[in-house]
């Protein structure tokens, strides 16, 4: 076991909090490993050329590499992948233990494509070939940019939370207004703040006023039932509302009413806490948009790794598109959640990235496949499932891929589960997955009809594909049409795939 001291400067910067948001005038610090001072060198020109301010070291062997990172605190690592006493992936294993918001990029000079995945898979930001070094420079900045939004998310949840907390511990002492009031509304005692926020020059000024006259017009009637509730069930009744002001301006506000009673027990009065929100609304439009920025990360990482499948394989180039397409629609049709389809949609863009393990010879095959080039083809699921089991998609991505191909029957592979075993999103995956693969164009056969392809599904239903998505699949394309699906029928009658699995081939 490696004997690496973490200093506390790692654990600093793990929680969130010793970097500056904004790092425009500053000199960024680039740590290099590279065993070739002229391939450091190259690179250091080439950041130049992009007016990059940057401050870079290199250095060779892992204790110069550990030393650099605690003493330099890098903002971006580049790392060659091979090294004659260091290992660029070692370097990312310690990156990612010891400064885990810092960059990693690759500048190796060859990276197949297995390689590469491998690479981001671990945790890598990018990588970059030694032949294409004009890559570099954007993909550095890209990378700062990135970590920054990263850190900014990480603050802005921190913060949220902050802010809810200090909410409920101070809700009974805190300046927010506070304002006693009859049964029926009428203020009797104001502080200071509620003066404040309603633009009275004195607290005294608002005694006599209503509590509904400081609801903007078109929440009142909502905020009458709240008063009526809280004097209903004598508990305290909390709600957002547009506030309104003496000068007509509004702004978004928590109003919290809870019932006064007497040691007897009687109903006595109304005490309102109304607190400005505007921060916390904008907080929250904030951290939407750092959700809406990571979502379209996601994303576009999941189109990058799809297309490598299609690569791979020019005769199912749009496969994946089209088979997410059609199983996202019968989602929608068998009514799931909103996860569930976004599941199903995601794992049908992933579920062939498994072949690229595959010879492309035999994906490209124009005849039959003999039982060891099956074989082999038999093994991208469990590919798949090897490449994203460890992204932290919602939901069982990895497993719907792993699954794809199973059976009700127990004739699928890899796992040859049954009926009971396959998880819903895979029943849905491959039932779509057939249909696209049928009525599209193979080396080793022409297309068939989108009608025959439906006359396989409905064969098949409740034996070896699911019959309630069977169904959903017919009735959408006849509904609908195969052209919404973007893809068109073939006119070949050839024969429609066999139920055991063991001698078809389907994308």
């Amino acid at each position: 076991m490696d004997r690496i001291a973490r200093p506390r400067r790692y654990q600093y910067r793990r929680a969130g909090g010793g970097r500056r948001m904004d790092r425009s005038n500053e000199v960024i610090r680039i740590l290099i490993v590279e065993d070739v001072e002229s391939d450091a060198v190259l690179a250091e020109r080439r950041l130049k050329r992009g007016a990059l301010r940057f401050s870079m070291r290199r250095v060779e062997t892992q204790t110069a590499f550990l030393e650099q990172l605690d003493a330099f605190q890098p903002d971006v690592v580049l790392a060659d992948y091979s090294l004659p006493n260091f290992s660029g992936m070692r370097a990312l294993d310690l990156t990612r233990r010891l400064s885990p918001e810092t960059p990693f990029i690759f500048v190796s000079g060859a990276m197949g494509e297995e390689r590469a995945i491998e690479c981001l898979r671990r945790g890598a930001t990018d990588y970059v070939l030694k032949d294409k070094l004009g890559r570099l420079e954007p993909a550095v900045r890209r990378a700062l940019q990135e970590a920054n939004e990263r850190r900014e998310y990480g603050r802005t949840a921190s913060a949220l939370a902050e802010s809810e907390r200090r909410y409920r511990a101070l809700v009974e002492t805190s300046p927010d207004a506070i304002i006693l009031a009859g049964l029926e509304g009428g203020i009797i005692m104001a502080n200071e703040r509620a003066a404040e926020l309603a633009r009275f020059e004195d607290a005294s000024e608002i005694i006599g006023n209503n509590l509904l006259d400081f609801i903007a017009p078109q929440d009142r009637r909502r905020g009458r039932r709240q008063l009526l509730e809280a004097c209903r069930t004598g508990c305290t009744s909390a709600a957002e509302y547009e506030a309104a002001a003496r000068d007509g301006t509004t702004f978004p506000a928590d109003i919290r009413v809870s019932l006064i009673v007497t040691a007897e027990g009687r109903p006595e009065g109304l005490v309102a806490v109304v607190r400005d929100i505007s921060d916390r609304r904008q907080a929250q439009v904030n951290l939407q948009a750092s959700l809406a920025r990571l979502r379209s990360t996601l994303h576009q990482t999941v189109s990058a790794l799809s297309s490598v499948a299609e690569r791979r394989d020019p005769y199912t180039a749009g496969h994946e598109r089209r088979v997410a397409e059609l199983a996202r629609a019968i989602a929608s049709e068998l009514g799931l959640s909103g996860v569930q389809i976004d599941v199903i949609h995601t794992a049908a863009l992933l579920h062939d990235i498994g072949k690229v393990v595959v010879p492309a010879e035999i994906l490209t095959k124009p005849g039959s496949l003999n039982r060891f080039e099956f074989g082999i083809i038999k093994m991208h699921p469990r590919v798949g499932w090897d490449i994203v089991k460890g992204i932290d998609f919602v939901g069982p991505v990895a497993k719907t891929i792993l699954q794809h191909h199973e059976r009700l029957d127990g004739s699928g592979y890899p796992g040859r589960l049954g009926g009971h075993e396959i998880t819903t999103e895979a029943k849905i995956l491959s039932v779509a997955d057939v249909v696209e693969a049928m009525s599209s164009h193979r080396p080793y056969r022409p297309r068939h009809s989108v009608r025959e392809a439906l006359e396989e599904i409905e064969r098949g239903a409740g034996v070896i594909y699911d019959e309630p998505a069977a169904t959903a699949c017919r009735r959408l394309l006849r509904r609908k049409g195969p052209s919404k699906f973007e893809w068109e029928p073939g006119v070949a009658q050839l024969n429609a795939l066999r139920f055991d699995g063991r001698s078809s081939r389907s994308a």
